[in-house]
């Protein structure tokens, strides 16, 4: 069992990566899929100047949106694990919590939207 808020470091052990000072947003995994680790617009905490994503239907869509004038992305169809970043609007500590899997739904301008597809996993064997 996972609980519901863990960290950065943590989360890649569940997959077993090793990296010490990874900083980016996804890790690929050997199947095919890749584990997310979006920051999600918050109300009260500062933007973010390059992305918002915003999660919407109750926890089942994430919309992401692409802020500036640079090149759009389009995204693979493939299984997204979805580990959420938050921080603590109060102590400003930062923490990740599981969403669910999602897949990618539209992408359009800029804008892709992912549903989610599923609300467990199972995680490698030997996982930490």
């Amino acid at each position: 069992m996972i609980r519901s808020e863990i960290d950065h470091p943590t989360i890649r052990r569940l997959f077993g990566y090793q990296h010490k000072h990874w900083q980016r947003a996804t890790l690929r995994l050997r199947d095919g899929r890749q584990v997310w680790m979006p920051q999600l617009a918050q109300e009260g905490l500062g933007a973010r100047a390059d992305w918002e994503n915003r999660l919407l239907d109750q926890g089942a869509t994430i919309v992401e949106r692409r802020l500036g004038d640079w090149a759009t992305a389009t995204y693979d169809d493939v299984e997204r694990i979805v580990f959420a970043k938050f921080r603590d609007p109060v102590f400003g500590s930062t923490y990740y919590r599981f969403l669910g899997v999602f897949r990618v739904s539209a992408q359009e301008d800029g804008n892709a939207t992912f549903s989610r597809v599923a609300t467990e996993i199972r995680l490698p064997a030997g996982a930490q």
